[in-house]
């Protein structure tokens, strides 16, 4: 397994994102990937980085997130994006493409990769910054309830998840912002609903399903 740099596109405009042992081959830019790919994982990421399972891209839950977000709305210019569990920040990558101000987040170990496709994407233009935000830690100050949306895919991997994540859209979903989550239907029966029933007595909640995938749609009642 190897670092590669993935060549993506989101409303016909390109974007890149560096992840760790692509789930699609046939989708990543391969000139030159072997020594840019060695210079990163040796100067810039950390060994730990790969022992984290969000430096994996899992591109189902991904690719079905980013379809609901371009089916709900026009463009997302101008708008202030936090995505949360950002692993390699795929996601906001892409809305960054589209024109809003992105902030992807993670645990310490994940940071060089965060800070890494944030800089790329700085490079075309786009306004990504990286930061730390472990669900299990106290929000940092830096890092205040003033997004329009927030997003995440595949972040309930574990029976802790849905509690965690909660307090998280607590505290950073209020009045108009809007919270999607996408979720490999593996996890729906468990981690999604325990979400849901700690979400529903302050959030209006709905899920749509597309194939593999439920989608979450969230916003403060």
């Amino acid at each position: 397994m190897e670092w590669v740099l993935g060549n993506f596109i989101y409303r016909g405009k390109r974007f890149l994102c560096w992840h760790f042992d692509a789930c699609n081959e046939a989708v990543t830019e391969a000139e030159n990937s072997a020594e840019l790919c060695q210079g990163v994982r040796a100067e810039e990421l950390p060994e730990t980085a790969t022992e984290e399972i969000g430096a994996v891209l899992w591109l189902e839950a991904a690719e079905a997130c980013l379809h609901w977000l371009e089916r709900s709305r026009s463009s997302y210019r101008g708008w202030n994006v936090l995505e949360l569990g950002a692993g390699c920040g795929f996601v906001g990558l892409a809305l960054a493409t589209d024109g809003a101000q992105v902030t992807i987040t993670d645990v310490a170990a994940l940071l060089p990769l965060l800070e890494r496709n944030a800089s790329v994407s700085r490079e075309h233009g786009g306004r990504v910054s990286a930061a730390v935000l472990d669900w299990g830690q106290q929000v940092p100050a830096h890092l205040r309830p003033d997004f329009d949306l927030v997003v995440g895919c595949d972040l309930l991997y574990d029976s802790a998840s849905p509690a965690d994540l909660a307090r998280m859209v607590d505290f950073f979903v209020t009045g108009n912002t809007e919270f999607r989550l996408s979720v490999n239907l593996r996890d729906h029966g468990t981690g999604l609903e325990a979400l849901m029933g700690l979400l529903e007595p302050k959030f209006i909640c709905s899920v749509t399903q597309v194939p593999g995938v439920s989608l979450l749609f969230a916003q403060r009642r």
